[in-house]
């Protein structure tokens, strides 16, 4: 997955979204601010994306991406 955040989230609100999605950061940010994510084992990207996809005040946005 890759996603953007809000520039005016806090990184502790960043973070805890991530730890309770089950993602990580594979690589990033990118020229543009985009991050690359990896779930960790036992989380299913389906869950994980959309947890990210429906924490809007924090997420820009957030794709799925062939690795």
């Amino acid at each position: 997955m890759r996603h953007g955040v809000n520039p005016y989230a806090r990184e502790g609100d960043i973070r805890a979204l991530m730890l309770a999605a089950g993602v990580e950061v594979a690589s990033g940010p990118s020229a543009v601010g985009l991050y690359d994510l990896s779930c960790t084992p036992g989380i299913a990207v389906d869950e994980a994306f959309a947890q990210l996809a429906a924490a809007t005040d924090i997420i820009e946005s957030v794709s799925r991406i062939d690795e």
